[in-house]
């Protein structure tokens, strides 16, 4: 029975052994050495026995990348992935302090936003320390992707949003699902939005989901000076037209408040995105 004891603990300690290989010399990989090559890397200083350092500068929205102790050949992510010192889940974003770290187990990279930090790798105790800015993620940008621009997100196809919450897309003109489908999404497909419907017109209000199996939806006929609506707490999508937009009216300032929906009725119980009026100043707004 002891013999099986002693055993059993050896067999603990040779697991717990191979995922702390302590490195000698460390590369950082990824987004911050120049893309994701596995020829690519920049080498880290050693400051103690496993321990290395490097201080990290990202000017861009998103940084991915992770730390190998050997570097391979082109195209060989293989002997690159078995030599990897890699983050807990896929896209992990580490804190300020200490971050748990695994050796050879996947390919799961750290992301960091925009900011300036210091990390420490500690391959003995399979510690990646992250100081400095504090990480700050941006919600991601949601795009208008379809078959007019190549189902490809720019910026002049981008939402724009105060809150995160209400988003909203204008274009000269939107066409047609005969020659345009589109969905709402985020740049790499993360989230999407679609109803599947592509009969909209201009002047409505129409649920929308999660686009992930759902089809692409469209128009029934173009819509000129076209806005879009996209609110994700109501899961709603507006569309409006030069012809459906509310129009300036003008009054004395003095006027009464009025509320008004996004196709113009008037509601004397306002909440959510709804248009507001006094005389002729007409804007947008939330109500909560």
């Amino acid at each position: 029975m002891r013999k099986i004891f002693l055993t059993a603990l050896a067999g603990i300690a040779v697991a717990s052994a191979a995922n702390a290989v302590v490195a000698d010399r460390l590369w950082i990989i990824g987004d911050p050495a120049g893309g994701w090559d596995p020829t690519k890397g920049i080498e880290l200083t050693k400051t103690s026995e496993g321990v290395f350092e490097y201080d990290l500068k990202i000017t861009s929205e998103k940084s991915g990348f992770g730390f190998v102790d050997q570097l391979a050949a082109e195209g060989d992510w293989t002997t690159l992935n078995a030599h990897r010192y890699v983050a807990p889940s896929s896209g992990y974003m580490p804190v300020i302090g200490e971050n748990s770290m695994e050796y050879a187990t996947s390919d799961y990279c750290w992301d960091l936003p925009t900011g300036e930090y210091k990390l420490t790798v500690d391959t003995k105790n399979m510690k990646l320390i992250l100081a400095g800015d504090e990480p700050v993620v941006k919600p991601a940008a949601l795009y208008f992707l379809g078959d007019t621009n190549d189902w490809t997100a720019s910026p002049e196809y981008a939402f724009t949003s105060d809150d995160n919450v209400v988003h909203t897309f204008k274009a000269t003109v939107i066409r047609s699902a005969e020659d345009c489908t589109f969905k709402i999404a985020t740049n790499g497909w993360a989230t999407e939005y679609s109803n599947g419907k592509k009969d909209m017109k201009a002047g409505n209000t129409y649920p929308i989901g999660p686009g992930k199996g759902v089809e692409n939806m469209g128009f029934a006929e173009d819509i000129e000076d076209a806005t879009l609506i996209l609110d994700t707490k109501a899961m709603t999508l507006t569309v409006l037209s030069g012809s459906s937009a509310v129009t300036e009216i003008a009054a004395d300032e003095n006027a009464p408040v009025e509320y008004y929906n996004l196709q113009g009725v008037r509601l004397s119980n306002p909440k959510g995105l709804v248009i507001r009026k006094q005389g002729s100043n007409v804007t947008k707004t939330i109500i909560r």
